[in-house]
């Protein structure tokens, strides 16, 4: 009994040293993970090796162990070493893809103007224009006067002479036609044309005079 739990403890010293004690173990101990299979009697600590298909008997406990032990911890930076020689330049890279395009510019200053360019030839004659409408014939102006009683009014009409057709006209007072404000205070109060062939014109004169003429002028062309 003694001797058997003897061999088992050297059977877990020799798997926990590994290198050339490994050899005690046979690979079919060691499942996907490279972990290694053994049922440990619960009596006399016995250890034996199993498959990772086998099972422990009903007397014993399933164990599993690696024959790598955890990472230690990362060793102190050592010294910087020497630089080595440059070595040989490599051969040139495929090229690489064409890159997205950047952002648009800011824009540029407007360029010096070019030079003049020479006169070209001149272009053929274009086609002769339709005739024009006929133009205004039969030019007459027609006056009619009229007095005006001091502080009233009155009105008097030019009219064109038959076949003529009015196309402006106009009122004025006094015997040269212009308004004296100094002296004479006529107030033209309207002045424009009366169907198509006169034109009306009505004031009322303020004085000092006892009288002032109203003068209707008509424009008239042929129709």
């Amino acid at each position: 009994m003694r001797k058997k739990l003897v061999l088992g403890t050297a059977l877990i010293a020799a798997l926990a040293l590994g290198g050339g004690a490994y050899a005690l173990v046979s690979s079919d101990y060691v499942d996907s993970q490279g972990a290694y299979h053994g049922c440990v009697n619960q009596a006399n600590g016995a250890l034996r090796a199993v498959v990772p298909a086998d099972s422990c008997k009903a007397n014993e406990v399933a164990i599993l162990w690696n024959k790598q032990g955890p990472q230690g911890p990362q060793g102190a930076q050592g010294p910087q070493g020497p630089q080595g020689s440059q070595g040989d330049t490599g051969s040139t890279g495929a090229t690489g893809p064409t890159g997205p395009q950047g952002p648009q510019g800011v824009k540029g200053d407007p360029g010096v103007p070019g030079a003049t360019g020479a006169t070209g030839a001149t272009g053929a004659a274009g086609a002769a224009g339709a005739p024009g409408s006929a133009g205004v014939s039969g030019f007459q102006i027609v006056q009619a006067s009229v007095d005006v009683g001091l502080l009233s009014s009155n009105n008097v009409t030019a009219t064109c002479p038959s076949g003529k057709v009015v196309i402006g006209g106009g009122a004025m007072s006094g015997p040269s036609g212009l308004h004296d404000t100094g002296s004479r205070d006529m107030n033209i109060l309207d002045s424009f044309p009366l169907g198509n062939d006169a034109w009306f014109a009505r004031a009322f004169y303020g004085g000092p005079f006892t009288d002032e003429p109203l003068t209707a002028f008509a424009i008239c062309a042929n129709a």
